[in-house]
C-alpha cells in the first residue's frame, strides 16, 4: 500500500485519511483504453430510427423552430454538417450532449451547447 506523502500531504494536513483513501481507490483502478478508438456511450433512439436519422430529424426540427423557414443555403449547410457527423460516426455523441443539456434545463441548471448539439430554447 502506498502512503500519502510529500506536497499532497501538505495540502490536507488535518485529513491524511482523505489522501490515503484516494491512493487506495487509485490502486484498485485498472483503466485500459484502446488508443485511436472512439468510445462514445450508447444512446437509445426511438424504434425505427438510427442515430443519424434521429439527429437529422431533430436538427431539421430545431432549425425550423429557430429560423421558421430554411433557405437553400441553410439546408445545404445543415446537410454538410450532418454528413461530417455521419462520416465520423458522431451522431450518438451529439444526441448524448443534447440529452444532457435538455435534462440540465429541466432541472433548472443553466446549460449551453454549441452548433448542432444546442437544444432549441
Amino acid at each position: 500500500m502506498v502512503q500519502a506523502s510529500g506536497r499532497n500531504a501538505k495540502c490536507f494536513p488535518d485529513h491524511p485519511e482523505w489522501l490515503q483513501a484516494t491512493l487506495e481507490i487509485a490502486e484498485r483502478c485498472n483503466l485500459q483504453l484502446e488508443l485511436g478508438k472512439l468510445i462514445i456511450p450508447e444512446f437509445t433512439v426511438p424504434e425505427g430510427e438510427t442515430p443519424d436519422s434521429y439527429l437529422q430529424k431533430l436538427s431539421l426540427k430545431g432549425a425550423l423552430k429557430r429560423y421558421h423557414s430554411l433557405t437553400q443555403e441553410a439546408r445545404s449547410r445543415l446537410t454538410r454538417e450532418l454528413e461530417v457527423i455521419r462520416k465520423w460516426s458522431l451522431a450518438p455523441y451529439f444526441l448524448l450532449v443534447l440529452d444532457i443539456v435538455e435534462e440540465a434545463r429541466r432541472r433548472g441548471i443553466p446549460a449551453v451547447a454549441r452548433g448542432s448539439a444546442q437544444a432549441p430554447s
